[in-house]
C-alpha cells in the first residue's frame, strides 16, 4: 500500500496496488485413494514438502520456482487434510494445446484444490480475467481438461 498526501489540506489518501490475476476454485478426485465420498491421506507422512513438479519432467509457465508447504506435516483428520500434490494448468480459450499457466497446488481428501497454503483457491497472478481451459495433473495419474472453457475473474 502507498500512502500519498495531498496538498493544501494534507490530509493521507492510500492507494492500493492489485496485480491482475484470476482465481480457480478446483474438486478432483484420484482414483486410487477414493473411498467413499473421501480420499484416503495414508501416504501424506511419506509427502515431499516440495512440489514434485519440475521443469525437468513438465512444461512450468508462471511458476519459476518450487513452491513449498508445511500442510502436509499437519496432523489433520478433517475433510481438508492433504491428499497429495497436483499441477494446474489454464489454457488458451482459442487453442487448448497452449500452455498460459501453471502452478503446483494441493489436493484435499474432500476433492478440493488448494493453494500451497492448504486453505486459499489458488490464484493464477499477472492474468486477465477471461476464459481459459483448466486442467489438473498428477504425477501417477491421467490428466484431465475442461471440456468447455471456464470463465475466471
Amino acid at each position: 500500500m502507498i500512502t500519498f498526501w495531498t496538498y493544501p489540506e494534507c490530509s493521507p489518501y492510500s492507494l492500493e496496488l492489485l496485480t491482475e490475476g484470476v482465481e480457480v476454485a478446483v474438486k478432483a478426485f484420484l482414483q486410487g485413494p477414493l473411498a467413499s465420498s473421501n480420499m484416503s491421506d495414508a501416504i501424506r507422512p511419506i509427502l515431499p514438502t516440495i512440489s514434485p513438479y519440475t521443469s525437468a519432467t513438465y512444461t512450468l509457465i508462471s511458476d519459476n520456482s518450487l513452491p513449498t508447504t508445511t500442510c502436509i506435516l499437519e496432523d489433520d483428520d478433517s475433510d481438508n487434510a492433504i491428499v497429495d500434490w497436483v499441477l494446474l494448468e489454464l489454457r488458451d480459450a482459442t487453442d487448448n494445446t497452449q500452455i498460459v499457466a501453471t502452478r503446483s497446488a494441493l489436493l484435499q481428501r474432500d476433492g478440493d484444490v488448494v493453494d500451497v497454503d492448504g486453505k486459499s483457491a489458488v490464484r493464477f497472478d499477472g492474468l486477465s480475467a477471461g476464459n481459459y481451459y483448466v486442467v489438473v495433473r498428477h504425477r501417477n495419474h491421467l490428466g484431465v481438461m475442461t471440456a468447455f472453457t471456464i470463465w475466471l475473474e
